[in-house]
């Protein structure tokens, strides 16, 4: 997993200032120390959550609160970006649409239910949905002679992650997961 890998990273690089003859007599406790030396220092009103292991063999070398929910600090939000550029490219582009079963337009009414799917584009403005919605009027739609569905099943239907505070859901960080976003959320 690339965070774990980065997080490695991240504390070896904190933790290099360990003595060569300590580390050959019994390297996993003199990195122990260190990682409980720099959390020492740090906010004693604050939690960490921290898995050390292996990449060549998975074992698990440090660990600390690893079986606990935390909220996600907001430097996630950068592995989250990048790994949402690696996988899905520079170009991509978030799709939201609107679909009739049929074309059966006569005299300005569709025949028709009507569905407009949300893909969780984060750029998507009210103004885009009200275009959109003008599209169809220049297409000679007037009345829709069916039912207007939502369809927000790009995702699953959690909409907070595991271990959120119940009393946190009206901060702005914690916004639900949901494929309907406009207007910034």
């Amino acid at each position: 997993m690339i965070v774990k890998g980065i997080l490695i990273s991240i504390l070896l690089l904190a933790c290099c200032s360990w003595q060569t003859n300590a580390v050959a007599k019994n390297p996993y406790k003199q990195l122990q120390l260190q990682i409980e030396k720099i959390l020492d220092k740090t906010n004693h009103n604050g939690n960490a959550g921290i898995v050390v292991a292996s990449l060549d063999n998975k074992q698990i070398l440090y660990q600390k609160n690893s079986k606990r929910f935390f909220v996600p600090a907001s430097i996630l939000k950068l592995f989250t970006a990048v790994t949402a550029l690696q996988y899905l490219g520079p170009d991509y582009q978030f799709n939201t649409t609107i679909l009739a079963r049929n074309k059966n337009i006569k005299k300005g009414v569709l025949k028709s239910n009507l569905y407009i799917r949300f893909s969780g584009d984060p750029s998507l403005l009210r103004k885009d949905l009200v275009l959109m919605l003008k599209t169809l009027r220049k297409k000679g739609i007037r009345t829709i002679k069916g039912n207007v569905y939502i369809d927000d099943n790009i995702y699953d239907q959690d909409q907070y992650g595991p271990g959120w505070m119940w009393d946190e859901l009206e901060m702005c960080y914690a916004s639900p997961i949901n494929a309907i976003k406009m207007n910034d959320n």
